[in-house]
């Protein structure tokens, strides 16, 4: 969610960047947002090269430059601009805190073992406890409130 939430604010830098009388500070914010994105390992990476802790690291740089960019003094920026720069590092930074960076763990691969009956119901049983698991996450929990109270 980190990685897809970073391309959504990079682009908005960049398109709010493209309508502004001052493009090229927002429009820059939003291509280094893009490219970090787009360079950390995860699900949406165009191509890997960060690792996620690198990437946690690298954040509160890109936020810090972000709010320097919108409250520097020496390059001329819309007001609204500023704003919006300062809102997308507010928000970029919110996300950040809220991130886990750990690396996935991957689930180990069933190994054939030879015998053909063994290894369809190992990998049956695998199956239908991946389907069993996906639909008790959207089942609520007995003796959880409800709004069909029963009468005594």
């Amino acid at each position: 969610m980190h990685q897809l939430v970073e391309y959504v604010l990079g682009g908005l830098l960049v398109a709010g960047g493209l309508q502004s009388h001052t493009p090229i500070v927002p429009s820059v914010l939003g291509f280094i947002i893009l490219l970090n994105a787009a360079a950390t390992k995860g699900a949406f990476s165009a191509f890997t090269v960060i690792d996620r802790r690198v990437h946690a690291i690298i954040d509160p740089f890109i936020i810090a430059l972000c709010f320097v960019a919108a409250l520097q003094p020496w390059i001329s920026i819309a007001n609204p601009t500023r704003f919006v720069i300062a809102a997308i590092a507010t928000v970029h930074l919110v996300v950040w805190a809220g991130s886990s960076f750990a690396e996935r763990k991957r689930r180990e691969k069933l190994v054939p073992t030879g015998d053909k009956t063994l290894d369809f119901g190992r990998s049956a049983g695998r199956a239908v406890g991946t389907g069993v698991n996906s639909v008790k996450k959207w089942i609520p929990r007995s003796g959880s409130s409800d709004s069909s109270g029963s009468s005594s």
